[in-house]
């Protein structure tokens, strides 16, 4: 049956044996005719002519990857988790958008099943280090507590790799059976000591929060803070401050039941919102991905799910209202267009046009019918004022592949100011989607906060960019779309804008930068 086998369409039984039987399912996607013209951009792929090649993805149900700048030299990375028996591919960038794989060479030797990875200064030494996660899923094999299933290497000065697993804390995790599969993986400063904690969690498992020691380890305060959740099918999470409060909080996407915004107390503990704060949906809820789509400088939650028009299931699009201090969000998925997408796996939002508003990218596809022939989606944010937010303009820009996709990130590999996309596949490879432009009358800035202590990417940071009456928000993460990652680092189309009025940084620790008539079209590093 594929990538994973019939066992895997049993354990999904309640999203795909009943989805069959019904026949409930369908494919009509609204649009508003493609009003706006040519896009102005179209998509290449381009992974084997840059390098990228050899990937064995991870057998199971989803797979990521991660996109950081691990070498300090500007441009961005990959890093791909395999299949047990291939050590993990580190991609590095040439600094033109062409990839030598370099793992093995960098110490990157461990070749147990990897599902999920992490690039993040565990150490504060401003080298990102290497956290690897996998599991044994549907893996055949009665000794799985045994297995080890967890690699983390710190990064030394000359770019190699040093494996720590033993003596950092993070290793063993709860993976007991071949029904636990790897769910989420983030980092970010949950207890605002300045070093980066991780939240992982596990589908048909629980979730784990690990508090960086400050020395090189670290400890595990899952119970004391309140994440005692027992056999909850996690998939992705994000972290950021959703009530304003000063610390990072946790939404969490769960399979089978309601999704979860964990609220930091700022003590330590977190509970989870009440009903008023609807996120509560309980579809089959996978990737998550926080964007700005409105520009109304708060962040809302694009959540991928399992389209069944029978079972009343849909991708979801939660716009977030009420003041900052009260997180409120509203499900618009039919009225923006977004509800149809089939299975979805990994999500992002970026502005891939350049007009200040951001697009929204899905991808997935399973290996039953009719979800094995999934297209990815590329919905165009049309702005406010219109019938429906987005179109899906995915066919006219290339971007409408029909593999069995996991993680998707967007990112630009070759600095020329666009996001280019990377995508794992079960049925095609790793695709590399190099974004070309048509037209060259809007700009960009890319912005890098950087902070002194020992969160040096400033992962937390909340990034805004202002152009006349339009204002932009960012979210600096580690961890998103789908067991994946996207740069420490905020894209903005600009329009026709050569320079932004004003550029704000508001950096983890409550500190704040502002920058006034910034130029366009650069690569700017904020501290």
């Amino acid at each position: 049956m594929g990538y994973a086998g019939a066992r895997e369409v049993q354990m999904r039984a309640g999203c795909v044996v009943v989805l069959l039987l019904t026949g409930g399912v369908s494919w009509a996607q609204p649009t508003a005719g493609l009003g706006m013209g040519s896009p102005g951009y179209v998509f290449v792929e381009v992974a084997e002519d840059r390098g990228i090649s050899g990937h064995v993805p991870a057998a199971g149900m989803a797979h990521g990857l991660a996109a950081a700048d691990y070498d300090n030299d500007g441009d961005i990375d990959l890093l791909l988790p395999t299949e047990e028996g291939h050590p993990p591919l580190l991609f590095r960038n040439r600094g033109d958008g062409f990839f030598d794989e370099v793992g093995v060479d960098s110490g990157l030797t461990w070749d147990g099943r990897t599902r999920g990875a992490l690039m993040a200064d565990l150490n504060g030494d401003d080298l990102l280090d290497v956290i690897l996660m996998g599991d044994c899923f549907a893996i055949g094999d009665p000794t799985c507590p045994g297995r080890e299933k967890v690699r983390v290497y710190v990064q030394q000065p000359d770019h190699s790799f040093v494996d720590v697993t033993k003596v950092c804390g993070i290793a063993p995790d709860d993976i007991v059976n071949e029904d636990h599969h790897r769910g989420t993986i983030n980092a970010g400063d949950v207890n605002g000591d300045g070093w980066l904690d991780l939240f992982t969690a596990l589908w048909s498992g629980g979730g784990r929060l690990l508090l960086n020691n400050g020395r090189g380890g670290f400890v595990d305060v899952t119970k004391d803070a309140g994440f005692a959740v027992g056999e909850s099918h996690f998939w992705q999470s994000v972290l950021y401050d959703a009530d304003a409060d000063g610390d990072l909080d946790i939404f969490s996407a769960i399979d089978f039941a309601p999704n979860v915004l964990w609220l930091n107390d700022g003590s330590g503990i977190f509970r989870p919102a009440d009903e008023s704060a609807g996120v509560g949906i309980a579809f089959n809820d996978m990737g998550v991905s926080l964007g700005d789509f409105d520009n109304d400088q708060d962040f809302d939650i694009a959540i991928t799910e399992i389209y069944t028009e029978q079972l009343k299931k849909h991708g979801v699009l939660l716009r977030r209202d009420g003041p900052p201090e009260t997180p409120v969000f509203v499900e618009i998925s039919e009225q923006a267009g977004v509800m149809r997408h089939g299975w979805g796996w990994g999500v992002t939002f970026c502005d891939f046009d350049l007009d200040g508003w951001q697009d929204l990218l899905v991808t997935g596809g399973f290996n039953v019918t009719p979800y094995d022939t999934d297209p990815t989606r590329l919905y165009h944010n049309l702005g406010p004022g219109q019938e429906l937010w987005f179109e899906d303009i995915a066919p006219a820009v290339g971007m409408d592949d029909r593999e069995i996709a996991g993680g998707i990130v967007a990112f630009d590999m070759d600095r020329d100011g666009d996001l280019d996309v990377a995508q794992v596949t079960y049925t095609g490879g790793v695709r590399l989607l190099e974004h070309r432009r048509l037209r060259l009358d809007r700009h960009w800035i890319t912005i890098q906060p950087r902070s002194d202590g020992p969160n040096r990417r400033a992962i937390g940071a909340v990034v805004q960019v202002r152009t006349g009456d339009l204002t932009q928000t960012r979210l600096i993460t580690a961890g998103t779309s789908l067991l994946s990652q996207e740069p420490a680092e905020a894209h903005f189309g600009l329009g026709a804008s050569r320079v932004i009025d004003e550029v704000r940084v508001l950096f983890p620790d409550g500190s704040e930068r502002v920058l006034r008539d910034v130029a366009a079209d650069q690569v700017l590093v904020v501290r």
